[in-house]
Formats: structure tokens, C-alpha cells, sequence
């Protein structure tokens, strides 16, 4: 027969197990949420660039294979700033996140109103960029009406001699400076420049 004693000491264990385990979870949620905001962007909850670097090894390790990076700058961001405030440049920013996010493509904000997606084989890398181009368009809801943002985008398709994720980024990043040179809105692939 089982004494009080025991019974009493079996349900003190019982808390004492329940407590730790329930401190055991806290702890694992605040790591996920520490590991999760040390590869993602604070405003937009896109990737950042420890996640790119983490998302590429793991494109290079397995059989997943890619059609394109594209640079994305937003156009006139500056200027949303400068007349509505930083509050209403962030929307602006998260604006075209959400167009980045809709896309279903691996997308990285690098900071200020700069992005990069990956297009994924099988996906139209100029398709994509129609796609991002008509979402971003959707007018912004400003205290003086409405704001069109628009975005500038360079793309860089792999199988040209880029296979490094360096050199991709850098004829994007090439491309969408050629982009915004050519006005707002626009989208300029490897081929239409000359470096």
C-alpha cells in the first residue's frame, strides 16, 4: 500500500517536472524567436543576408536549382520619407515586401529600400518582375491622398557564366542601377545592357 507520504512527494515531483518543463519551453520559443530575428528583417520579416548566405548553401547542397536574382530598389522612397515621414516610408517599404512575399519566391530586404529575390527554376524570371512591378503600383494610402511607389529591377539569369551567388548579385545589382537610370519602374535584364 502506498503511503500518504508518497503520494504527497510523487505530486511535488509532479509540479517541480511540470514547472521545469514548462521553463524548457519558454527557453526553446525564446531561441526559435532569437534565431528567427538574426535572419530576418525587423520592419518587412523578409530574410536578411545571414539567411540569403544559409538559403544559397542549402541551394548548393541539394538538387534545388534557380533561374535568376533580381535586385529590387524601391523608386522615390526618399521622397515618401522627406514629405509624409518615416512612418508612412516604412509602409512604403513593407509595401513592396508584401509584392516581394506574393510572389512565393525566396526575397531578402539588404537594407534601406533595396531587395533581392531568388526565381526558382521553372519560374519566367520577366513574368515574375510584370508581377512585383503591377503589385508595388497598387496604390499607397497617404494623409494627402494617394502614392504610386514603383520599383526599379535588375536581373541576372544563371546559366550565363554566373553560377556564384557574388556574381549574380553583382550584374543584378549592375542591372537595376541601369533600371533606375532608364526612369522609374523599369526592369532590365542582363541582356538589354552592356555592364
Amino acid at each position: 500500500m502506498v503511503s500518504w507520504e508518497t503520494i504527497e512527494e510523487l505530486q511535488a515531483e509532479n509540479l517541480r517536472l511540470q514547472a521545469e518543463n514548462d521553463r524548457l519551453t519558454r527557453e526553446c520559443a525564446a531561441l526559435r524567436r532569437a534565431a528567427h530575428d538574426a535572419t530576418h528583417d525587423d520592419l518587412t520579416g523578409l530574410g536578411n543576408n545571414r539567411w540569403l548566405r544559409q538559403y544559397w548553401n542549402h541551394v548548393q547542397a541539394s538538387d534545388a536549382s534557380i533561374e535568376a536574382v533580381m535586385m529590387i530598389d524601391g523608386d522615390g522612397i526618399k521622397s515618401i520619407n522627406d514629405r509624409y515621414g518615416h512612418e508612412v516610408g516604412d509602409r512604403a517599404i513593407t509595401h513592396i515586401a508584401d509584392a516581394l512575399r506574393a510572389t512565393q519566391c525566396p526575397a531578402i530586404r539588404r537594407g534601406g529600400d533595396e531587395f533581392l529575390l531568388i526565381v526558382p527554376s521553372g519560374r519566367d524570371p520577366l513574368s515574375v518582375a510584370s508581377e512585383i512591378s503591377g503589385t508595388v503600383s497598387t496604390p499607397l494610402s497617404v494623409p494627402d491622398g494617394r502614392a504610386t511607389v514603383t520599383v526599379s529591377i535588375g536581373v541576372a539569369e544563371c546559366g550565363n557564366g554566373h553560377e556564384v551567388l557574388s556574381d549574380l548579385i553583382s550584374v543584378a545589382d549592375s542591372a537595376m542601377y541601369q533600371a533606375k537610370r532608364s526612369g522609374p519602374g523599369k526592369v532590365i535584364t542582363e541582356s538589354n545592357f552592356s555592364g
